[in-house]
């Protein structure tokens, strides 16, 4: 990654964590922290490792939206 794509990770990661925790979306807001501290620390392999769980959190978390409003 070049410095300005860990920087746009860090914010990304940053600003969905804070969103999770506004819609007490535990899972989500934990590993955006985790995913967080990678990009700070330009780690790409635990970013790799982490974005399969991201992938799984946010489908989870979608289907539970979809599903309080049906």
């Amino acid at each position: 990654c070049q410095q300005s794509d860990w920087s746009t990770l860090r914010r990304v990661t940053h600003s969905i964590k804070g969103s999770s925790g506004q819609m007490y979306c535990k899972p989500l807001q934990q590993l955006c922290s985790q995913m967080e501290q990678a990009a700070k620390a330009e780690d790409m392999a635990l970013m790799q490792s982490l974005y399969p769980r991201l992938k799984q959190i946010v489908k989870l978390t979608q289907d539970a939206i979809e599903l309080s409003y049906n």
